[in-house]
């Protein structure tokens, strides 16, 4: 993807974030869930930047563009896949992949990925 492209998806973005009800101002909290049952239906950026979790991580990355955005993701083969899906929808929405950390989260609740910010080293 060139980095106009690029440019211009972080931008449209941005005017979404500042239109759309669900990316309005919420207090600063650096994780946020994205439940299973929400994920199921995603099959066009408008409906995952719908989602309260996505649209309030990806708010909270862009006040921090010097964090990483980390995917939290249920251990295993369809976690690891969930996870490497909501990545490559968020490099089309101009979310840098460097940015991006996949690593997987034990966790009792396998229908849960959750997104956090972290410094970058």
């Amino acid at each position: 993807m060139s980095n106009r492209f690029q440019r211009i998806a972080l931008a449209a973005v941005c005017v979404l974030c500042s239109v759309s009800p669900a990316w309005g101002a919420h207090a600063p909290v650096t994780r946020f869930a994205l439940k299973r049952s929400e994920w199921v239906g995603v099959q066009t950026a408008r409906h995952l930047i719908r989602d309260p979790g996505v649209s309030r991580a990806v708010r909270a990355w862009m006040g921090h563009p010097r964090q990483s955005l980390v995917l939290l993701y249920p251990v295993g083969a369809e976690g690891r896949v969930w996870a490497s899906e909501l990545a490559n929808w968020l490099v089309a929405l101009g979310v840098p992949r460097r940015h991006l950390v996949l690593r997987p989260h034990l966790s009792s609740k396998r229908n849960i990925l959750w997104l956090e910010l972290e410094r970058r080293p």
